[in-house]
């Protein structure tokens, strides 16, 4: 379990496959922490055959209920794009923390369901789940996605009535926007604004909602910026017509001595 562990960690997992084969083999019962290293392996290689497989095993064995276990059962077939067996493996976990929550949170912004992402996270307020800095770097993630899907429904609406439906899209963008504003509150009272991810989260969702003072004022605000944060306002500019403010921004990554991504040129150019 130990060597499968450290093939994971590696970056090797087929490597880790391979070992449990010959653990197999041998006659060596694995156990929760051995299921759990397999089903990362088969998360990062989309492998849903194999990860069913060793689902079964661990029933067989009764290790499934484990709420360590299931939190990467559910991660494991978010990843391979199978939410409603990830839905079935978190619905039916006897115990879940915020580690199985978060890993259901996950699935559903992994695959674009920003909707469900959000009807999530406001059940786990209601049955009082702890919520921690994963918890609302994907329910940022979430509101992005719902403007996202809204935009996009802009754009390929090519009928006579675009324009007069352009009002209720503004008014479903404005709901999202207004989740995001109470989440940008949540995370300022728990005194998380320092933090790296919460920052390009909320500096990408204030830019997707197209309220770019509101992005500006968060980035310019924070301390803790990295190389995403800072694509994260290049975009948010690129996306809302910008470009003059995303270049004199590009000319301040440089200035500081940080180091542009492919992403950071792609959004310049």
């Amino acid at each position: 379990t130990a060597m499968i562990s450290v093939c994971i960690s590696q970056g090797h997992p087929e490597k880790a496959l391979a070992l449990y084969r010959s653990m197999e083999s041998l006659g060596v019962e694995p156990n929760s922490y051995t299921f759990v290293s397999l089903f990362k392996a088969c998360g990062s290689l989309s492998d849903l055959k194999q990860g069913k497989r060793l689902h079964f095993e661990a029933r067989r064995r009764g290790l499934d209920s484990h709420v360590f276990v299931g939190s990467t059962l559910v991660s494991m077939y978010g990843k391979c794009d199978a939410i409603r067996e990830a839905e079935d493996v978190f619905a039916n976990l006897p115990c879940r923390d915020s580690i199985s929550w978060n890993a259901m949170l996950t699935a559903y912004v992994e695959q674009g369901q920003g909707k469900k992402a959000m009807l999530l996270y406001r059940q786990m307020h209601a049955e009082g789940v702890a919520v921690n800095r994963n918890t609302l770097v994907f329910a940022l993630q979430a509101c992005a996605l719902l403007v996202e899907k809204v935009v996009s429904l802009v754009n390929h609406d090519t009928s006579n009535d675009a324009l007069q439906t352009s009002g209720s899209h503004v008014k479903k963008i404005s709901i999202p926007q207004e989740i995001g504003r109470a989440l940008h509150a949540e995370v300022s009272n728990r005194g998380l604004l320092s933090d790296i991810m919460l920052v390009s989260a909320l500096v990408s969702m204030y830019g997707k909602c197209g309220t770019i003072p509101e992005a500006e004022n968060v980035f310019a605000s924070s301390s803790a910026r990295d190389t995403v944060s800072w694509n994260a306002m290049i975009v948010g500019y690129v996306q809302h017509g910008n470009g003059f403010s995303a270049i004199e921004l590009f000319d301040k990554i440089q200035e500081e001595g940080r180091s542009p991504d492919s992403i950071t040129y792609m959004s310049t150019l």
